[in-house]
């Protein structure tokens, strides 16, 4: 390696993204359901008790589409539009009975996170005997995404919707089987020390999530946010990671990306989380 390589590696190697705080806003809600106008109701006011902690509710605009509004997705694309909320909130299963289908999300609610760019805060569908399946505020909160040092969007978000005195989990796995692929490609070439490319790899790969979330620690301790963070970074299956990581910390709310800037379908993961945590509320972005 030349010294200008080495100069630039060095140099690449300093660069690190900072977060930077902002405020999300949300200034009208629209909740979609399925049912009478009266259930409708019953789910705004749901809605209302979880968000609370993260926006005055008596200064947001509310709206409301219940069961008899839309029979197709072009007309609940159709009503969204109109309505032009900055949060729609709904249950998974719209029109379909949840009960038959609980590890789905339905064709309305795939619609409605890919044809819109409107968050979605999806629910969970109450069982039979029970009102409500949820906390009532959000005090646990996890983001989880695949490329965490360059999502602020999605970090303001989680911020937004965590309580006062809450925890939000900063999460960012690597793919374990996917890195043991690349490294057994590395194995083969006779000309790279294979044992230490395996170590700083892994440990470049790493890196650069934690130092965001270091960095996402120091600004909301700046902005004087009174909510803890938990870093969670390191190799993994993904999947049943994350599924674990919500489970055992008894997470109140997801939220994660659901689009891709290459394909229509749900981002990554999205899909897959969104389908297992059937239970848990999610912000889809």
């Amino acid at each position: 390696m030349t010294q200008i390589d080495q100069f630039e590696s060095i140099f690449r190697a300093a660069s690190k993204t900072q977060f930077e705080y902002s405020d999300w806003s949300v200034q009208k809600i629209l909740t979609v359901g399925d049912g009478s106008q009266q259930e409708s109701t019953e789910i705004e006011n749901q809605v209302k008790e979880f968000v609370s902690n993260s926006f005055d509710v008596a200064a947001i605009e509310w709206d409301s589409l219940n069961g008899s509004g839309f029979s197709s997705v072009k007309q609940l694309i159709d009503k969204v539009h109109e309505s032009s909320p900055d949060l729609i909130c709904c249950r998974r299963n719209l029109h379909i009975a949840a009960d038959e289908y609980p590890y789905s999300l339905g064709v309305y609610v795939e619609v409605l996170t890919q044809a819109t760019d409107i968050p979605v805060l999806l629910l969970p569908t109450p069982a039979a005997d029970s009102a409500k399946q949820w906390h009532s505020e959000s005090r646990k909160v996890i983001a989880i995404t695949d490329h965490l040092d360059d999502d602020a969007l999605l970090v303001n978000a989680a911020i937004k919707m965590t309580a006062d005195d809450g925890t939000l989990h900063l999460a960012h796995i690597e793919d374990e089987k996917a890195f043991g692929r690349f490294m057994h490609v590395v194995e083969k070439i006779a000309e790279i020390d294979s044992e230490t490319a395996h170590e700083k790899i892994k440990e470049r790969l790493l890196l650069g999530p934690t130092d965001f979330v270091e960095s996402c620690r120091q600004e909301i301790d700046t902005q004087g946010i009174k909510i803890k963070v938990e870093s969670v970074v390191q190799m993994g299956h993904n999947l049943s990671v994350y599924k674990e990581l919500v489970e055992s910390n008894e997470v109140d709310l997801v939220v994660l990306h659901t689009k891709d800037e290459d394909q229509l379908a749900m981002h990554g993961l999205a899909y897959p989380l969104a389908v297992e945590l059937h239970q848990t509320p999610m912000l889809l972005i």
